[in-house]
């Protein structure tokens, strides 16, 4: 195995790869640019038989309230703040209603497919 640090976009292997092991994946599975990223970096693998990994992921998505938050939001004193998304480990909160998913990214080789799902 031969781990490679380099940017995809001007990277040109010597031979194609079996596996490739990405962590582009964000905090909402489709952030840093990830399926694109995943989509570029498919040229690499062995037709045929090369694997990437993961293979797929899910976004899902629940409207919570927590008041700790928004005061800690509220503090900036500014609106911006409140467009921001805040991805934490939040222990004070009520889910308002059930999750759903909002969006599938299936790797294929040679192939992607991207699934929105509206409710």
């Amino acid at each position: 195995m031969q781990v490679v640090l380099s940017d995809m976009r001007d990277f040109n292997p010597p031979m194609l790869a079996d596996l490739v092991v990405s962590e582009l994946l964000g905090s909402f599975g489709d952030n840093e640019l990830s399926p694109e990223c995943l989509d570029g970096a498919q040229r690499f693998l062995k037709p045929g038989s090369g694997i990437s990994v993961p293979v797929s992921y899910t976004s899902f998505i629940a409207p919570i309230s927590s008041s700790k938050l928004h005061q800690e939001v509220k503090a900036y004193n500014d609106v911006k703040h409140f467009e921001t998304t805040f991805v934490v480990k939040m222990h004070q909160h009520k889910v308002v209603c059930v999750c759903v998913c909002v969006f599938i990214y299936i790797i294929c080789i040679y192939m992607y497919v991207y699934i929105y799902i509206y409710t």
